[in-house]
């Protein structure tokens, strides 16, 4: 083999090796799911997963035994037991399904501990929490 085709494949391995190294460092964290359990007797259960995507985060509800009319979704500070402030307004839920993607990592949600993400039936009077889980450190 001459000695110009062991330099073109020696940077081509190496070219290989450097691109492994970027993808392997730049890749998202895991998806956090987090597990939303029925509250004042709704029997509206389910779970709610954290997707990481670039600087921002989907948050994806799938609750079972949801009416047929939309519910307001909220991450809170604080907990279930313990809600606080709204800190971000979701989609409302249809039949028991919502996305929503918030401008905030995933990372920088997690620096927020303690939060809880709330569903809400809504009347004009009232609000009743029908589903609540607590966002747990990975």
């Amino acid at each position: 083999m001459s000695k110009k085709i062991l330099i073109i494949i020696s940077i081509v391995i190496i070219l290989i090796i450097i691109v492994a190294i970027i993808y392997w460092f730049t890749l998202p964290a895991e998806t956090t799911v987090v597990t939303m359990q029925e509250f004042n007797n709704s029997n509206q259960f389910g779970s709610t997963a954290l997707v990481p995507e670039n600087n921002k985060t989907r948050i994806i509800i799938n609750l079972a035994n949801s009416p047929n009319y939309p519910q307001q979704a909220y991450i809170l500070e604080g907990s279930c037991e313990q809600p606080g402030d709204v800190i971000y307004t979701l989609s409302p839920l249809i039949n028991g399904k919502s996305e929503t993607v918030i401008d905030l990592s995933l990372k920088k949600l997690f620096n927020k501990l303690p939060l809880t993400i709330a569903v809400y039936r809504e009347t004009p009077a009232t609000q009743v929490n029908v589903s609540c889980g607590s966002i747990l450190t990975p």
